[in-house]
């Protein structure tokens, strides 16, 4: 957490150094979901992986935007009902390359919900210059 605001700081005085390189989204995905297994587990969420393992290569700052994708799931397995469904997609759309984690309501909970609330989508899109060689 005083890791993120003193990220959010460096952002703001443009003084955070990015080490961008060109890294395949799967490895990043691969990454974030072993940082946010623990609360992954403890809430029951299964996650479902629909990104190929190569071809979909960005050039971004490894550790931050493992960063972002770390925070994505982790509010992806807050913000839904234990045991939900984590979907993460992503396509390439021209010379850019999306990202969607999307959250889903177990039908269990769905379903022995008492009141009429919407179900709790999360959706979040990260948009990347992708690097070809």
């Amino acid at each position: 957490m005083v890791d993120d605001l003193l990220d959010v700081s460096r952002i703001t005085r443009g003084t955070i150094e990015l080490h961008k390189q060109p890294i395949e989204l799967h490895e990043i995905i691969s990454r974030s979901i072993e940082t946010t297994e623990p609360l992954l587990k403890e809430r029951q969420n299964r996650v479902d992986i629909q990104v190929p393992a190569e071809g979909l290569a960005v050039d971004v700052d490894r550790d931050r935007m493992a960063q972002v994708v770390s925070n994505l799931l982790t509010n992806a397995a807050k913000y839904s009902d234990p045991g939900s469904q984590i979907a993460v997609t992503a396509s390439r759309r021209a010379d850019t390359v999306v990202l969607r984690i999307t959250a889903r309501a177990s039908s269990i909970a769905a379903a022995s919900s008492s009141s009429n609330c919407p179900r709790r989508n999360l959706r979040r899109a990260a948009g990347m210059r992708a690097w070809t060689a």
